[in-house]
């Protein structure tokens, strides 16, 4: 009897896409908390963090959510 032949995994990213899954919703949450807080800093009139927050949250956002769809439209190998 001959042992099996291990599969060969050719991988073409170094994460799974789980886990870009897992990493975008992370930091698109994270991007919501700043604009949040962005905006409860404008209600306290603290302009100069209102500037750097609500800017930074979006951005945050915006790469979180590009990086959720991007990882769905990867192709699977069986």
């Amino acid at each position: 009897m001959n042992p099996p032949e291990e599969a060969k995994h050719s991988r073409t990213t170094l994460f799974s896409p789980e886990a870009i899954i897992g990493l975008g919703i992370t930091i698109a949450s994270v991007g919501v908390m700043c604009l949040l807080l962005g905006f409860a800093q404008s209600l306290r009139e603290v302009e100069k963090a209102t500037w750097i927050l609500v800017p930074l949250g979006a951005v945050l956002f915006v790469i979180g959510v590009l990086a959720t769809l991007m990882a769905r439209t990867g192709a699977r190998k069986k």
